[in-house]
């Protein structure tokens, strides 16, 4: 199991990482690069002590891409948002 959770941690660090290279800042990718093994090690505890947020956190993501893909930049930045905050609050009280 702990390898399926780290797996998943990955490939949803892999979904960020696509929104932060297509900022198309450099300084910005150089930053998130730095921290992203301890970001897949936060999501990988949240995601051992939740397992309802691989879920919910796969649902989000499909809602987020989709209002790229539509063109809906407004909903898609709120949408993030959400997203982000979610993940905070689960690392920051992960069983609250």
């Amino acid at each position: 199991m702990a390898d399926g959770l780290r797996l998943l941690a990955e490939l949803d660090a892999a979904f960020h990482a696509q929104f932060v290279e297509f900022l198309g800042n450099r300084e910005i990718p150089r930053v998130y690069d730095q921290l992203r093994e301890r970001m897949q090690r936060g999501i990988t505890q949240v995601f051992h002590l939740s397992p309802a947020r691989i879920g919910t956190s796969y649902a989000e993501h499909e809602a987020i891409a989709a209002a790229v893909l539509d063109g809906r930049g407004g909903e898609a930045a709120d949408l993030i948002t959400q997203h982000l905050e979610r993940g905070k609050r689960l690392i920051l009280s992960p069983r609250g």
